[in-house]
């Protein structure tokens, strides 16, 4: 029987998972364990230049384009420079406090007053390009980087008790722009959203005047990376912390830039929520795990670290995986899975990868050709899957689970089966 095409909360339905169980609890181990390393193998992947210099054609113009928001509200954006004087950057203590970049995704009051925000800042777009390409980046290339769809430092469109807040957390080594086909279409459906980048962790993050920092990581053991989910959970922390005080009038951008008008008052953070794609999953659910302001969250696809996996949690928490990565071939997952006591649901997206669930799924295929990717290689950063059917599955996922644990706004897409989402499937 083939499985459900879309997932139930545990424990209000059943169907039969896409992945094939182990028949022994050896099977699952090796296989869990084995699993483990295929996000991280990834991720060095791509950090480090993917192909030779002398395959990249210099000066090809890509036209690279994001898929755009489906929700009915046009989205405004702005960035915001945080200092934590309270924390000296526990990557580099020579650095001094704890520095973040976050970018605020949310519903505008008007749209096509002024330009579109770029996908990435200018100066993290050069090193970018330069890495994955192995030279450096072109004029011509520079140009072909995507805008967004949402307008910069538009105003920020008034809602009675605001509007509901995600915070949200790349993958190891990854910037917050590689969020950016999630983030902006869930603020389109009424949320402020919160992209955090985890300085020395991301490749490059680039601060006001013109300052870009570069990653600064030990070797990736399992040790490193459960440091690296506490100090991430910590950034979290944080950013809610400076988010309150914006809500309440205050200017927490260390350079005092002018916010967008509406700020004042727009977020409603009585509900907040989490979500992330790979080492983000496993701050989510850290964050969850010492902050009881986050309601519910959401792990694409991340291997779990720290607490939650003796703890557990009592709020909500969506499991959402690429092909054959579920509970019972990833022991971080079953660990955890048996010691939730709140709305918990694992959910599976078809034909998928690792970086399905980044934008590296709608723009690596358009950059293939000119970063010599093979069929083969591309097969196993985003899949086969459809651009456009991987997008919006996770979108309508996403929202459906946010809106129905934050706004309180249920549309069903979670109670059972959707012709809407076929490539969508339970993992029960």
């Amino acid at each position: 029987m083939p499985p459900a095409s879309v997932s139930q909360a545990h424990g209000e339905g059943t169907a039969v998972p896409t992945a094939r169980r182990p028949s022994t609890r050896t099977a699952r181990g090796w296989r869990g364990a084995f699993s483990l390393l295929v996000p991280l193998t990834l991720a060095l992947a791509l950090i480090s230049p993917v192909i030779s210099p002398s395959s990249a054609p210099h000066g090809t113009v890509l036209g690279l384009r994001l898929i755009a928001p489906s929700g009915p509200l046009p989205v405004g954006t702005t960035a915001l420079h945080l200092v934590d004087h309270g924390r000296v950057d526990p990557w580099l203590p020579s650095a001094g406090a704890r520095e973040l970049m976050v970018t605020l995704w949310y519903p505008t009051r008007r749209a096509g007053g002024r330009p579109p925000a770029p996908w990435m800042d200018r100066l993290a777009a050069e090193h970018y390009l330069a890495r994955i390409s192995g030279r450096d980046a072109s004029p011509a290339q520079l140009s072909a980087v995507p805008d967004t769809h949402s307008e910069r430092d538009a105003p920020v469109a008034h809602r009675a008790g605001g509007w509901p807040v995600v915070l949200f957390s790349p993958g190891y080594g990854e910037d917050r722009a590689l969020g950016t086909e999630l983030t902006e279409d869930l603020a389109s459906r009424g949320f402020v959203v919160a992209a955090v980048d985890h300085t020395y962790d991301a490749t490059e993050v680039a601060f006001p005047q013109h300052r870009l920092v570069l990653r600064h990581q030990p070797v990736p053991t399992p040790e490193a990376l459960a440091a690296s989910t506490r100090i991430r959970a910590a950034d979290a922390r944080f950013v809610l912390d400076e988010l309150i005080a914006l809500n309440r009038g205050a200017n927490p951008d260390a350079e005092h830039r002018i916010l967008p008008p509406g700020t004042v008052g727009a977020l409603d953070l009585a509900r907040v929520g989490m979500f992330g794609h790979s080492l983000g999953g496993a701050t989510t659910a850290e964050t969850m795990v010492d902050d009881p302001r986050i309601l519910a969250g959401i792990d694409l696809d991340g291997v779990l670290h720290g607490a939650v996996l003796d703890s557990g949690l009592d709020r909500p928490f969506l499991l959402m995986s690429r092909q054959g990565h579920t509970h019972y071939t990833d022991p971080t997952w079953s660990r955890s899975w048996a010691h939730f006591t709140g709305w918990h649901a694992e959910i599976q997206l078809a034909r998928s990868a690792h970086y399905s669930f980044t934008d590296n799924e709608t723009l690596l295929p358009q950059m293939a050709g000119v970063l010599g990717l093979t069929a083969q290689r591309l097969r196993e950063l985003v899949g086969t899957i459809p651009p456009g059917t991987a997008i919006s599955g996770e979108r309508a996922c996403i929202a459906a689970f946010f809106e129905r644990m934050l706004a309180g706004h249920d549309n069903g897409l979670l109670d059972g089966p959707s012709l809407q989402l076929p490539a969508v499937a339970l993992i029960p």
